[in-house]
């Protein structure tokens, strides 16, 4: 039997190549000085009572189970990792993400343990695993973007779109992950909010007065956030934002992946033009897609890269497989 061929399209490389064909069979210790079978094969496995596994015999083994994945996996890196070479956002992503696994989890055991949720071993293999996620965010939204219809820009203007808000907010950061105290902690503070603003203060007075009180506080942030519309921050602080009038303050706190927000709408400006705002529109529409989503529309991305750099399956097994595996992302819910 003649070893099947995985020939992935020229754009690819050999290099590539050879990292799949290794990562399909490192779990069974193949290497390039393994002995040699009578048929010229390559052995990886031997037995006392005379079974013998080629190379060949353990990429058909593994080929129905987790082969097509693992290609996809080093394929979509490459391409992925070439289409947003140097990207700031990207790199941003993971030191962030980094500096707050660190952060909540400064002993060495507890970050290890906090990398195995990933199967990761070690920071690299983190890094490697946040620079994917990052990447497939980003071309997802990409994709996302160029389905966007005039019908729905002008339907989302009409309905949804509003003019820049200025907020206010008191950040009340968690502590070694204890998320509790820091929601008593926000609370107490909105607690001072109110008693002030119910004596005749007004809020922004109010917001001043518990910012002096907790300055000394390294739990407690708090900032101006200037303007800014719907998909600048996220989810949930933005729903309560934007939920606000001028001159209201959130009436309990918000939280996000930071901690706990106070929240305080001080202005907003006027509705812009339709043809002014178009791109932020295309943004959140696309966002809005995605979230409604995510999964079909990260494979059509995914998919179209592939097919961009002449991605090609020869062997004809692997080849359905992948067929399968579209027509299922694309079709599940």
């Amino acid at each position: 039997m003649k070893k099947k061929n995985i020939i992935i399209g020229s754009v690819i490389g050999i290099e590539t190549v050879a990292i799949i064909v290794l990562a399909i069979l490192c779990a069974v210790g193949h290497f390039s000085k393994s002995p040699k079978l009578k048929n010229g094969e390559d052995l990886v496995v031997s037995l006392g009572t005379g079974t013998k596994y080629s190379v060949n015999q353990v990429y058909e083994m593994v080929k129905d189970s987790y082969a097509l994945q693992k290609i996809l996996d080093k394929v979509d890196a490459e391409l992925l990792g070439n289409k947003y070479k140097d990207n700031e956002e990207v790199a941003s992503y993971i030191e962030t993400k980094i500096a707050t696994a660190h952060a909540n989890y400064p002993e060495e055991a507890d970050f290890e343990k906090y990398l195995s949720y990933f199967n990761c071993n070690t920071e690299d293999e983190y890094r490697e695993y946040l620079k994917a996620e990052k990447e497939k965010e980003l071309i997802t939204t990409d994709y996302a973007k160029t389905t966007v219809t005039e019908k729905e820009i002008k339907k989302y203007y009409k309905e949804e779109y509003v003019g820049d808000i200025a907020a206010r907010h008191i950040l009340v950061r968690p502590k070694d992950n204890d998320t509790s105290s820091a929601r008593t902690l926000s609370q107490e503070i909105l607690d001072k909010i109110d008693s002030l603003v119910a004596e005749g203060k007004s809020v922004s007075d109010a917001f001043d007065a518990v910012t002096n009180e907790y300055s000394s506080n390294e739990l407690v942030k708090a900032e101006d956030l200037g303007y800014f519309n719907k998909g600048a921050m996220v989810e949930s602080f933005e729903t309560a934002a934007f939920k606000l009038k001028v001159g209201e303050y959130s009436s309990s706190p918000v939280y996000t992946q930071y901690g706990y927000h106070l929240i305080y709408v001080y202005d907003q400006k006027e509705k812009g033009k339709l043809e002014d705002v178009k791109d932020n529109m295309i943004e959140q529409v696309a966002k809005n897609k995605v979230d409604e989503d995510k999964t079909k529309l990260q494979t059509k991305a995914l998919e179209n890269l592939r097919k961009e750099n002449n991605f090609e399956l020869f062997d004809s097994e692997l080849s359905k497989q992948y067929g399968r595996y579209i027509n299922y992302m694309l079709n599940s819910k």
